[in-house]
């Protein structure tokens, strides 16, 4: 038995306790008291093959060590060669379900920024890209089309708007910014650039309430879009110039 033990020690199959005293003292062979089994893992299949083929898109992969990154490029690149139609833009969600059959892996992937893979690869380069959450907004006649795109705060000022924008084409659109919830227009600013594109406008204003809140909601997008280096968003001067001479001023609230 003991020549048994100490051939599966060999082997690697099992260990001998360290202690000398987990022995069987009743045993003149000194036979253990017990003894480990060594763990094996399974053998973890090769990720790429040797001489697996990349698309020049994705020539950096030869250079990639991680395993979990190397299996993401791999379904891209598999992808690739079906020849997918990359004309058409579609939402990441979509283009992610259809790689990798899991609609948030791109998203998990890019990290917050437009690249993957530390840059070297661009969600332009597989047909896809964020879509903001849509802002509700009604397009202007299209005489107005060209013209400034018009941001509201307040839902009834809004349908006020867009009823008189309809008579007096001063708005390209107009655009419901979500009543002053500071999670709304701050979360769907990217939808502001859609708007202009579709009204053809080159101007993005704002008119909202002249308190803290409506004042601070627009500075802050305004400082986004500012960093972005896109169209920026600024005051409609003549609306709060309107306001300031015809509406009722009631005091400021305070917090404390």
């Amino acid at each position: 038995m003991k020549e048994l033990i100490q051939t599966a020690v060999d082997q690697g199959i099992c260990r001998l306790p360290r202690n000398v005293r987990a022995r069987d003292r009743l045993d003149p062979t000194g036979l253990p008291l017990f003894i480990a089994l060594n763990r094996f893992a399974a053998p973890r299949p090769i990720v790429i093959p040797p001489g697996y083929a990349w698309q020049p898109l994705l020539g950096f992969a030869v250079e990639e060590r991680s395993r979990r990154r190397l299996e993401c490029l791999k379904a891209i690149n598999e992808w690739l060669k079906r020849g997918p139609d990359l004309t058409t833009v579609v939402p990441i969600k979509e283009r992610s379900l259809r790689i990798f059959e899991n609609e948030k892996r791109l998203d998990r992937l890019r990290g917050g920024s437009q690249r993957l893979f530390g840059g070297r690869l661009t969600l332009a380069d597989l047909g896809c890209r964020i879509f903001p959450l849509p802002l509700p907004f009604e397009m202007g006649p299209p005489c107005a089309r060209g013209r400034p795109v018009l941001i509201i705060e307040n839902q009834d000022t809004w349908y006020s708007f867009c009823t008189w924008d309809e008579l007096t084409s001063q708005y390209s659109c107009v655009a419901y910014a979500g009543g002053g919830h500071r999670k709304g227009l701050a979360y769907d600013e990217g939808f502001l650039d859609e708007l202009l594109h579709r009204a053809g406008a080159g101007e993005l204003k704002y008119f909202g309430d002249l308190d803290p809140t409506g004042i601070s909601i627009a500075a802050g997008v305004a400082r986004l879009r500012s960093g972005r280096g896109v169209v920026p968003l600024v005051p409609a001067v003549e609306l709060y110039g309107w306001l300031l001479s015809h509406g009722l001023r009631r005091p400021i609230r305070s917090r404390q």
